[in-house]
């Protein structure tokens, strides 16, 4: 191996693919950012189940046989969601391997029990494991495994405050919802409800979007637009919305879920709620609406923990030394 540029194979099943342009961006974001700045070597396998089933899980275990048969020049596997190392139950590669766990993958609470199962035995097949919060550094504790808490990074350059967003009526104010509101993961229902107390109690004209289906430079300018993103998933790993919020300073409201609690601890007018309770959150909401200009981007920065470049200078380090 080349100390210095190393060639990864990643092997995921989150991946920008034609029909959702954002599925899994963070992953291609992560990966661009090890070649541009660090110089690695790339190769990608994505394993595509959104649009060719769960039978590709399987189909994958030849496929990347024959890809480390035909290159062996691949120094590292670098394996996203627990799920995409499912040929880890058939043979072990003699490279450096880690796995990066997403959430779903080994979080009891989204449901995907038989999925968790493969996970755990997973992690202790690979050389290190990367996972996202509190949560899930219990799981790894007694597993015992080697592991890093090292969330996935934002894109700080991209993700900024623009000035130039046209600003929108002075009562107006418009709240955030994190994701798909049809996956109940998300819990649209508790969001909806908080904004029907929102509108009965603040004085202000309570407007809302969903942050779906949406190109990286649209989800920036409705972050720029909004006056406050709402989260109340009922499970998360590290949310990659929470820190593209805070890059474009824009606050954030949430129940306690994933690693959001340790990401807006400390940064102004930001809140995190200590249940699901509708009411407490709408509270929160309104005090966040009702203050502005605080300097919520650089106080995020300044943590030094979240964006891409130190994520990834990190997991350089990893490839180089584990």
């Amino acid at each position: 191996m080349d100390s210095q540029k190393p060639k990864v194979l990643f092997i995921t099943n989150m991946f920008p693919y034609p029909k959702s342009i954002n599925f899994g961006v963070f992953v291609k974001e992560q990966i661009d950012c090890l070649v541009d700045n660090f110089g690695i070597i790339a190769k990608t396998y994505f394993i595509n189940a959104q649009e060719e089933g769960n039978l590709v899980y399987l189909k994958s275990v030849f496929k990347i046989f024959r890809i480390l048969k035909k290159d062996e020049e691949i120094d590292i596997i670098h394996i996203h969601y627990g799920l995409s190392a499912l040929f880890l139950l058939f043979f072990r590669p003699k490279k450096k391997i880690f796995v990066t766990f997403h959430g779903s993958d080994i979080l009891k609470k989204q449901g995907r029990y038989i999925q968790v199962i493969i996970s755990k035995y997973i992690a202790k097949k690979v050389d290190k494991v990367f996972i996202l919060n509190d949560e899930m550094e219990e799981i790894m504790k007694k597993l015992n495994v080697n592991y890093e808490v090292l969330p996935c990074g934002v894109n700080a350059d991209f993700f900024d405050i623009d000035p130039g967003i046209q600003k929108k009526e002075e009562n107006l104010r418009l709240v955030l919802f994190t994701g798909d509101p049809e996956r109940s993961v998300k819990n649209y229902p508790l969001f909806k409800e908080v904004i029907q107390i929102l509108k009965a109690k603040s004085q202000f004209n309570i407007n809302f979007n969903c942050i779906h289906n949406m190109s990286r430079a649209e989800v920036r300018a409705v972050l720029n637009q909004s006056d406050c993103l709402l989260m109340t998933s009922i499970s998360e790993g590290s949310p990659q919305v929470i820190k593209e919020a805070l890059a474009c300073n824009l606050p954030v409201v949430s129940v306690p879920v994933g690693d959001v609690g340790i990401v807006i601890q400390d940064i102004p007018n930001c809140f995190i709620s200590d249940s699901y309770d509708a009411n407490q959150l709408a509270a929160l909401t309104i005090k966040a609406l009702e203050n502005r200009g605080a300097p919520i981007r650089e106080t995020f920065l300044k943590k030094g923990r979240y964006e891409n470049k130190a994520v990834c200078k990190r997991i350089f380090e990893n490839y180089l030394t584990t």
